[in-house]
Protein backbone atom coordinates (compact mmCIF):
# COMPACT_ATOMS: atom_id res chain seq x y z
CA UNK A 1 0.00 0.00 0.00
CA UNK A 2 3.01 2.28 0.53
CA UNK A 3 4.06 2.27 -3.12
CA UNK A 4 0.72 3.31 -4.65
CA UNK A 5 0.46 6.12 -2.10
CA UNK A 6 4.00 7.28 -2.85
CA UNK A 7 3.33 7.14 -6.59
CA UNK A 8 0.12 9.09 -6.14
CA UNK A 9 1.91 11.68 -4.00
CA UNK A 10 4.64 12.00 -6.62
CA UNK A 11 2.07 12.46 -9.40
CA UNK A 12 0.22 15.05 -7.34
CA UNK A 13 3.45 16.97 -6.70
CA UNK A 14 4.32 16.88 -10.42
CA UNK A 15 0.83 18.11 -11.26
CA UNK A 16 1.17 20.96 -8.75
CA UNK A 17 4.56 22.02 -10.19
CA UNK A 18 3.20 21.83 -13.73
CA UNK A 19 0.14 23.82 -12.73
CA UNK A 20 2.35 26.49 -11.13
CA UNK A 21 4.54 26.70 -14.24
CA UNK A 22 1.48 27.10 -16.46
CA UNK A 23 0.13 29.83 -14.18
CA UNK A 24 3.51 31.60 -14.26
CA UNK A 25 3.63 31.40 -18.06
CA UNK A 26 0.08 32.72 -18.34
CA UNK A 27 0.93 35.62 -16.03
CA UNK A 28 4.05 36.36 -18.06
CA UNK A 29 1.98 36.28 -21.25
CA UNK A 30 -0.55 38.70 -19.75
CA UNK A 31 2.24 41.04 -18.65
CA UNK A 32 3.92 40.98 -22.05
CA UNK A 33 0.58 41.57 -23.77
CA UNK A 34 -0.04 44.52 -21.48
CA UNK A 35 3.45 45.91 -22.16
CA UNK A 36 2.96 45.55 -25.92
CA UNK A 37 -0.44 47.22 -25.76
CA UNK A 38 1.03 50.15 -23.85
CA UNK A 39 3.90 50.47 -26.33
CA UNK A 40 1.44 50.30 -29.22
CA UNK A 41 -0.71 53.06 -27.71
CA UNK A 42 2.39 55.19 -27.20
CA UNK A 43 3.45 54.69 -30.82
CA UNK A 44 -0.01 55.62 -32.07
CA UNK A 45 0.07 58.79 -29.97
CA UNK A 46 3.52 59.68 -31.34
CA UNK A 47 2.32 59.07 -34.90
CA UNK A 48 -0.70 61.30 -34.33
CA UNK A 49 1.52 64.03 -32.92
CA UNK A 50 3.98 63.79 -35.80
CA UNK A 51 1.37 63.72 -38.55
CA UNK A 52 0.71 67.50 -38.65
CA UNK A 53 4.43 68.23 -38.45
CA UNK A 54 5.07 65.75 -41.26
CA UNK A 55 2.51 67.50 -43.49
CA UNK A 56 4.19 70.85 -42.80
CA UNK A 57 7.60 69.37 -43.62
CA UNK A 58 6.32 67.93 -46.89
CA UNK A 59 4.75 71.25 -47.87
CA UNK A 60 8.01 73.04 -47.11
CA UNK A 61 9.94 70.55 -49.24
CA UNK A 62 7.64 71.39 -52.15
CA UNK A 63 8.01 75.14 -51.56
CA UNK A 64 11.79 75.11 -51.08
CA UNK A 65 12.78 74.57 -54.73
CA UNK A 66 10.34 77.29 -55.77
CA UNK A 67 11.80 79.69 -53.21
CA UNK A 68 15.32 78.85 -54.35
CA UNK A 69 14.37 79.61 -57.97
CA UNK A 70 12.88 82.95 -56.93
CA UNK A 71 16.01 83.76 -54.95
CA UNK A 72 18.22 83.10 -57.98
CA UNK A 73 16.00 85.27 -60.17
CA UNK A 74 16.22 87.96 -57.54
Amino acid sequence: MQQPAAALTCKWQLWQRTKQKVENLEALGRQRTSDLSAANEKLHAEMAARSPAERVRQAMEVQLPQAQKLEVLG
